[in-house]
């Protein structure tokens, strides 16, 4: 056997054992992202700190190439915003209505309670 056979041999039954071993597989690459995961983060941000000048510079280019893409990008999100904003006071007065009724409902039974217990209070001293 040559080596490119070898290592085809090798690429197979590796595929094969995945294949079988699904569990297996997640959870030695659940530990290693739990075993990396600082150091990537580590990572990520130095690059990002150390190329920001980078990122601010792309970006800023962009911008002067596609003024009209960034003009869209901004009147979509004021829409969004204002949508999410009507739909929010929209909620809040809904939500303010039920509590108003619901309060006077409170109101009505509590002054019910009050008026049906001067009434028997009433009863009370007419058999007196």
């Amino acid at each position: 056997m040559t080596e490119e056979e070898k290592r085809l041999k090798r690429k197979i039954t590796a595929k094969k054992w995945k294949e079988k071993n699904p569990e297996k597989i997640k959870a030695i690459a659940k530990k290693s992202y739990e075993k990396n995961k600082e150091k990537r983060q580590q990572y990520f941000k130095e690059y990002y700190a150390s190329n920001t000048e980078k990122y601010k510079e792309k970006g800023k280019k962009w911008r002067e190439k596609n003024p009209e893409k960034v003009k869209a990008i901004a009147k979509k999100s004021n829409q969004a915003r204002k949508e999410k904003r009507k739909k929010y006071i929209k909620e809040y007065r809904v939500l303010n209505k039920e509590r108003l009724r619901e309060a006077a409902r409170q109101y009505r039974l509590l002054n019910k309670e009050i008026i049906n217990k001067k009434r028997r209070d009433a009863r009370k001293l007419e058999r007196i």
